[in-house]
């Protein structure tokens, strides 16, 4: 018998997850109770291979939920995270003696909990109706002028809806780049909107007529 897409989890007496076979049957209800499994496990101080599980699990559910998780090219996405999270659970039991290396992957934790977050936002961003607000996403590329986890700020060109988005002229899709410390690349300006986009969860070709 197949794997079910989510596994069964439980942080509490009353926090129950049941397992969910596929991508496509995973709910909003799916999404919000292992978010809570995971905020349950923090704070109850539960061991960091159980909580990175969790986490494994609650960016499954919010991938599922949101039709990404049989989309191609963000499925390759979602599977480095998941690859990362078990990597990283995996390396602090073998490490659970070695403060010092164990603090270095409590950052590396850190890092893959913006990239839970920025998925979340790719997810909201790509349901947005014109004229909604966007969701901000954080940086994640380490070794830019902004500390991982950074969320674009005042003189930060981040566009606030759909319509401004595909607004952008070059001088901000460079302060973006800047900003995020990664390329928007395209030999002109619709084709780093649609890198921008793609980045957002935005695609810009079916929101904005002419890109």
């Amino acid at each position: 018998m197949a794997q079910p897409f989510l596994q069964a989890g439980a942080a509490a007496p009353q926090v129950h997850a049941p397992a969910v076979q596929t991508s496509q049957q995973v709910t909003a209800g799916d999404v919000a109770v292992r978010d809570r499994i995971v905020r349950v496990l923090v704070a109850s101080g539960a061991p960091d291979v159980a909580v990175a599980d969790a986490k494994l699990e609650d960016s499954k559910a919010v991938a599922g939920y949101g039709g990404f998780a049989h989309a191609g090219g963000t499925q390759a996405l979602l599977q480095g995270l998941f690859n990362q999270a078990v990597g990283i659970g995996n390396q602090i039991g073998a490490l659970a003696n070695l403060p010092n290396q164990v603090g270095a992957l409590a950052n590396q934790m850190a890092v893959l909990d913006h990239k839970i977050e920025n998925n979340r936002a790719v997810v909201y961003n790509s349901g947005a109706r014109p004229g909604e607000e966007l969701m901000l996403l954080r940086v994640v590329a380490a070794g830019g002028p902004h500390p991982v986890g950074t969320l674009p700020g005042q003189g930060v060109p981040f566009p606030n809806t759909l319509a401004e988005a595909s607004q952008l002229t070059m001088a901000e899709l460079n302060a973006l780049e800047v900003f995020y410390n990664q390329p928007f690349a395209g030999q002109n300006v619709e084709e780093r909107h649609a890198a921008f986009g793609k980045f957002i969860g935005v695609r810009m070709e079916s929101c904005c007529p002419g890109h």
